[in-house]
């Protein structure tokens, strides 16, 4: 499906929600399983996908927000710090997941204003 609305900020504004959400899931199954015997952390990007969509769109003139995927990977697979072969830094994914929550109010605040710009020319017009 082609999304029509390639100028809505708010469209790409939920795409990256969608993204640091999958990733706040996996980052608290990380935390969850810290003290899981061999449990290996894992990491989730959507970046990189939402932007070749983004690029792609400068050159078709469409852009496909369907095609945004927030692909899931283990990190450090043969790497464990550990005797019970556990990878998972109870500190990193703290930060992890505070890092995350910032850009979550980041995008949610950047989708509340624009839809307060919207009602306010909207108004204005009335």
């Amino acid at each position: 499906m082609i999304l029509e609305n390639i100028h809505n900020p708010a469209s790409i504004l939920g795409t990256a929600l969608q993204g640091l959400s999958a990733r706040n899931d996996v980052i608290q199954n990380n935390i969850t399983n810290a003290d899981t015997k061999n449990f290996k952390k894992s990491a989730v990007d959507f970046e990189t996908s939402l932007r070749e969509q983004l690029s792609q769109s400068y050159a078709t003139g469409e852009l496909r927000l369907d095609r945004v995927k927030a692909t899931t990977r283990f990190v450090n697979q043969d790497f464990y710090y550990r005797l019970d072969g556990n990878n998972v830094d109870i500190d990193l994914e703290m930060a992890d997941l505070y890092q995350n929550g910032i850009k979550y109010d980041a995008l949610t605040t950047g989708i509340t204003k624009y839809y307060e710009d919207i009602t306010s020319v909207l108004r204005g017009i009335t």
